[in-house]
């Protein structure tokens, strides 16, 4: 039986490697995960894919993005106007836009841009704390 290809793209070589082991070990002997395009793909799972990434590619079924969205594949012009394009649910993002997320929520809850802006003029004035409930975040 033909081994189906599944080719990977990222940018970063290091997590490139990461998604192929991943991808190998759960999908099993029945697929062949390449780093990078390949020609007889059925499958990507891609971010950041180069301009020439379907026309490298013409046997592709289905894309998989690895970003939160999949503007990355829409704007490159090689793009198969039926090809399938899916947005996987998390790919660790979930935990990227918490802390995102966190950060920004704090940011504003210390005064931090008002701070920065003091710091800027070498102007020193402190400002009350606002409590987490009165900022509802949506």
């Amino acid at each position: 039986m033909e081994r189906t290809i599944v080719s990977v793209h990222t940018a970063d070589a290091d997590e490139r490697a990461q998604w192929c082991g991943a991808l190998a070990e759960r999908l099993g002997p029945d697929y062949d995960v390449r780093d990078g395009p390949a020609p007889d793909a059925r499958y990507a799972v891609a971010f950041g894919a180069p301009e020439d990434f379907f026309s490298a590619q013409p046997k592709l079924e289905a894309v998989f993005s690895m970003a939160a969205g999949v503007d990355h594949l829409l704007r490159l012009e090689t793009l198969p106007p039926t090809l399938p394009i899916y947005r996987l649910e998390d790919a660790g993002m979930g935990e990227q836009m918490v802390r995102y997320c966190r950060h920004e929520v704090e940011h504003r809850l210390l005064g931090h841009d008002r701070y920065g802006e003091q710091q800027r003029r070498a102007h020193w004035e402190e400002h009350p704390v606002q409590e987490p409930a009165q900022m509802p975040v949506g």
